[in-house]
């Protein structure tokens, strides 16, 4: 007889036996413990779920029943000697099948940590403990203990298949019971993990590295459900009102949240009160119980009802808060970190009880630099605006976030688009948009196609909010001087030595946006730090950069630029900017989003009503004829 046939008559007895065949489940429990068949094993779990399952409903497991003041008072003197029997045969079954159920359930959580599990098997034992989860302390009530072993498990063990998370994600996560005690076993796994500081050295043998925790978490609060899910909102600050009830006669008919542990079932819970909750909320929440009771006529005395601590709003909300904080405690991997950062702003700071909580995170997240920084700016911004957070260095660290190396950041577009926004208040100085607009004119000469016209908007764009910064394009021969040194000293250099060493170190300028050197370099005359400029681009400080006293004489270069787009971009700085009615902002995204590829074909689809020729008397014989050298100049063929 195959072990699959096996187990199958071991389930028949056990239904048709009943508490006779109930040594059964030692014999189908060394099935599951064996893992010797995935058929015989499959089949072991399932006839112990329904077996266990029916044994909750029937009073067999779960808590003791209450007994009342008499039998309380006398004992087991009222019965007699058969019936003081079967009292006792009851408790030693009662004893021995919570030990078995014990086994049980551990039995269950060893198959997702055995690496040679199968998916399907694994898959069974979550569905399994989910009911026992949902049975095993009754009707109703939820049993958190279970389930946070469960997530502890499937978190931290390298052996859980993905399949299993795509089953908790999808079939699960969208009761509201299950998302507050994820989010508490969350919390708790995090803190456990802070507090052991576990290393890679010292994690035991099948559990994840720490990294690998962290994204396992991060997977189980990403799938959380979206705010209108997660939290209810009702008059009184409760999911669901104080006392909910299925018929809805007698006490309040306000409509239970959907739950994994069966509340519709029940037919009543009662909420429990906040963990925060005052003195006189509560004595407010107490006296709406009495009114809600009967407030005309006799009071009527309904049974008493479980309290569920997840139904309360202000719960769910403080214990989101604590499940994302502790998690971002933990040391994150960079990827995680980033992933994080995207969504800060979006789906954790509006669900949070108090979002000031992460402005440490995000403070030392913008203090990094580079792409960290740039995506922690987002919720910085939310922070500032919204929940009135003081940030006094923010333009420092935006303006030090701005370099050329974001013109190549993958989002680059999201980070342009946000400091644009910041700049957008008419309360920023005038010495500060100058700095930006100076810093953006600087970059956009040794930008890419793209990246210079992104910044050219975005000058544009400063100019026009801050009209007193006009005074930096107002001064044409100021700014024709300074670009036109630097284009002089290309086209006029001859053929020596000296000069070529000129004619590189004016394209090296112009490449890497015609950085000024300090004044106590040994530059030659023809540098371009006989310019003058006395805008300090290696300043941190904005407002000590003294770009207000300075010119935007990059745009003169950018106006010859050697992509058409880039030159033609240029003419939006040519109109009144001080007239707000006929002008408007320039839309950024479509800019920062363009490449070459895309300007190419953009410049070859353009239809032209003038098309500039060349002539020649004679057909050329050669690439370099001697009448063209004299575009050449400096060069040696």
């Amino acid at each position: 007889m195959s072990k699959s046939s096996e187990v199958q008559k071991l389930l028949s007895e056990l239904e048709s036996g009943g508490t006779s065949k109930a040594n059964n489940v030692v014999h189908l429990l060394a099935y599951i413990n064996a893992q010797t068949e995935m058929g015989a094993v499959k089949k072991a779990i399932q006839a112990l779920k329904l077996f266990f399952v029916e044994a909750c409903q029937g009073g067999d497991l779960g808590p003791e029943k209450q007994v009342d003041g008499d039998h309380q008072e006398q004992g087991t003197r009222g019965f007699s000697h058969e019936e003081e029997g079967q009292v006792d045969a009851q408790k030693v079954f009662r004893q021995w099948l919570k030990r078995q159920y014990t086994l049980y359930t551990s039995a269950l959580l060893s198959l997702l940590s055995t690496p040679d599990a199968s998916p399907q098997l694994q898959i069974s034992a979550v569905s399994a403990l989910m009911e026992a989860v949902r049975c095993e302390m009754g009707v109703g009530v939820f049993s958190s203990s279970l389930y946070c072993r469960l997530v502890a498990t499937i978190t931290t063990s390298a052996a859980v298949k993905p399949e299993v998370f795509t089953l908790l994600f999808t079939r699960y996560f969208h009761y509201m019971d299950v998302s507050y005690y994820t989010l508490w076993s969350v919390k708790e796994i995090a803190q456990a993990r802070c507090r052991a500081g576990v290393s890679t050295s010292k994690r035991d043998v099948g559990d994840l590295a720490p990294e690998d925790v962290a994204r396992s978490l991060f997977d189980v609060l990403s799938n959380m459900p979206e705010s209108d899910t997660l939290v209810l909102e009702s008059t009184n600050g409760t999911a669901m009102g104080l006392v909910g009830k299925v018929s809805g006669a007698g006490r309040s008919g306000s409509a239970l949240p959907r739950s994994w542990c069966g509340i519709e079932e029940a037919g009543e819970v009662k909420t429990a009160a906040s963990r925060s909750e005052s003195a006189k909320a509560r004595r407010k929440r107490k006296q709406q119980e009495l009114q809600e009771g009967g407030s005309s006529g006799p009071a009527i005395m309904y049974p008493a009802v479980p309290s569920s601590t997840w139904t309360n709003s202000k719960n769910l909300k403080r214990t989101f808060s604590d499940a994302w904080v502790s998690f971002l405690q933990m040391p994150l991997p960079d990827d995680i970190y980033r992933k994080v950062l995207l969504r800060l702003h979006s789906s954790v700071i509006p669900k949070m009880n108090n979002p000031l909580l992460l402005a440490d995170f995000l403070t030392y997240a913008l203090n990094q630099g580079g792409m960290v920084g740039m995506l922690a700016l987002n919720g910085i911004f939310v922070l500032v605006t919204q929940h009135g957070l003081e940030y006094p260095a923010f333009y420092t660290k935006l303006y030090n976030l701005i370099t050329a190396d974001a013109f190549h950041a993958k989002h680059r577009a999201q980070f342009f688009k946000l400091a644009d926004l910041f700049l957008s208040s008419a309360l920023v100085p005038a010495y500060t948009a100058a700095a930006f607009a100076k810093r953006m004119a600087r970059l956009a000469v040794s930008a890419p196609p793209a990246g210079a016209m992104t910044a050219i908007a975005f000058i544009h764009n400063l100019l026009r909010r801050h009209p007193a910064c006009i005074i930096l394009i107002d001064n044409p021969s100021h700014a024709k001087s300074k670009a036109g040194t630097v284009l002089t000293d290309i086209h006029t250099a001859t053929e020596d030595d000296y000069h070529q060493e000129a004619l590189g170190s004016s394209l090296v300028d112009l490449e890497e946006g015609c950085k000024i050197p300090s004044p106590s370099s040994n530059a030659p005359t023809h540098h371009p730090s006989r310019l003058g400029d006395v805008y300090d681009e290696t300043q941190e400080d904005p407002a000590k950069s003294r770009a207000v006293e300075s010119s935007l004489w990059e745009l003169t270069c950018l106006r010859n630029h050697y992509c058409p787009q880039v030159a033609a971009l240029c003419s939006i700085l040519d109109k009144d900017l001080t007239d707000r009615t006929k002008t408007t902002e320039v839309d950024m995204d479509p800019l920062v989003s363009a490449s070459y590829s895309s300007l190419f074909s953009q410049e070859v689809e353009r239809r032209l009503k003038q098309v500039p020729l060349a002539f020649y008397q004679q057909p050329p014989t050669k690439l370099f004829d001697a009448r063209d050298l004299s575009d050449f100049l400096g060069w040696k063929f």
